[in-house]
């Protein structure tokens, strides 16, 4: 399915609410083919969304909110009050207040994120990862594609908030959809590795009773861009046999670590 036929389907109240936002965003933010640009769209799509004839799919609007400089909650219209209670405030707000700047660990772009499904198991899961910086941590979002039992394809959207602090990322996350797990992740860079990633996530599940999982995770850097759109790319469910050889080398190699030196990775 296109994202002009999936996002026809929001209210007029949605598109009109995100299209009046849009445009003083982009009154305020400068020229709209500089923005265009940055965020990957050609002038006609842009101008759907600015018409409120269509509203961008999730990752579309990440790309958008980054190349604008403004938080998602910011694009959507969606207005961050100060709350003098920190379990109040907006997960945006407390990074911005009490997160350090940004250090260099995180390379910006996009990444391959591959984690292994159940355990033992000779399958995992391999998602696009785009890691989005701002001035204080960034964006973090991952898509992945999951199988029905009736075959059926049906796409996966995390996202979520990572910062930078004492030689390791840290992220925070949910899937968009279903809204039934949360987790995290810890991430490290590792000598002789370049802009790969390497740590251990923690899923918390609330199917049929709420269940914690750990495993490790690596990420392989691919770049700032991608040639095609993340609905495009074969993600999902995989066997190793499934997986690019150097994505499984990278993954063989961080597993073979955490377990001879377990302290690298367990945080």
């Amino acid at each position: 399915m296109s994202e002009e036929s999936q996002n026809k389907s929001g209210s007029a109240f949605e598109r009109d609410l995100f299209s009046a936002q849009l445009g003083e965003l982009v009154e305020k933010r400068g020229a709209i083919a500089h923005i265009c640009k940055n965020a990957g769209l050609n002038r006609q799509q842009f101008n759907r969304y600015l018409s409120g004839e269509n509203i961008p799919s999730l990752a579309t609007a990440y790309r958008i909110a980054s190349a604008l400089g403004v938080s998602l909650d910011s694009l959507a219209g969606q207005a961050v009050t100060r709350e003098a209670d920190p379990e109040k405030m907006p997960l945006d707000q407390l990074f911005n207040e009490n997160a350090s700047p940004n250090t260099g660990l995180v390379e910006p772009g996009f990444y391959w994120e591959i984690t292994r499904y159940g355990d033992p198991s000779d399958q995992f899961v391999l998602s696009l990862t785009h890691f989005i910086p701002q001035k204080t941590g960034g964006l973090y979002y991952r898509y992945n594609q999951a199988a029905r039992a009736d075959g059926t394809i049906v796409p996966q959207e995390f996202w979520g908030r990572y910062y930078e602090a004492e030689g390791k990322v840290t992220v925070f996350q949910t899937n968009t959809r279903v809204r039934n797990t949360m987790g995290s992740m810890a991430l490290r860079r590792l000598d002789g590795y370049g802009a790969e990633l390497a740590g251990q996530k923690m899923g918390h599940r609330f199917i049929s009773g709420a269940r914690v999982t750990t495993s490790i995770t690596a990420l392989k850097f691919i770049g700032r861009e991608v040639e095609q759109e993340p609905n495009q790319l074969l993600t999902g469910i995989k066997l190793r046999s499934e997986i690019p050889a150097d994505i499984m080398v990278l993954y063989d190699s961080v597993l073979a670590l955490s377990e001879a030196e377990p302290g690298r990775l367990h945080f």
